[in-house]
């Protein structure tokens, strides 16, 4: 009885034909994938020819092809996840988010007044609001609150160094 172990022979010609060296890393995979193929061919056909088969041979080019597809496409795929979703970004963007909401909390703790102290808060709970949204929400005049925001930015600047 032929065994997948006489086949060793076209799975080399097979691998050799598709340029897949054994210094390629997937080098064994693809030997595995044509050893199982051969095997399943075995339960079906017994008496299976090791030797000059060109037919078993296509299969196996053919079946290479399709793996190198494969591949192929789930790197493709794997790179376009990699590029919607960074863990590792994410960790590093959260700690320094982190970080600058502990400096925004000792900052805010050595504000001398209040006044300071509701205008920067205000800037902390709504980023992106226009002046006048802060101005009316605030009840401060715009000439008022733009010297204030001045001063929390100056203040901010000594503070941090």
């Amino acid at each position: 009885m032929v065994g997948v172990e006489d086949f060793e022979q076209i799975i080399g010609g097979v691998l050799q034909h598709q340029h897949i060296y054994r210094s390629n890393p997937d080098f064994e995979d693809r030997q595995q994938v044509c050893r199982e193929k051969i095997w399943s061919l075995l339960q079906n056909q017994p008496d299976l020819k090791a030797q000059q088969n060109p037919y078993l041979f296509m299969i196996l080019v053919n079946l290479m092809r399709d793996f190198g597809r494969k591949q192929a496409r789930n790197q493709a795929l794997q790179t376009r996840v990699q590029k919607t979703f960074r863990p590792e970004l994410a960790d590093r963007v959260s700690a320094k988010q982190f970080d600058f909401s502990l400096d925004l909390i000792n900052f805010f703790q050595i504000l001398p007044t209040t006044e300071l102290k509701v205008i920067f808060n205000d800037m902390v709970k709504f980023p992106e609001a226009t002046i006048n949204e802060r101005c009316r929400r605030l009840d401060l005049p715009r000439t008022t609150f733009k010297r204030r925001q001045r001063q929390l930015g100056q203040m901010y600047l000594r503070w941090h160094r």
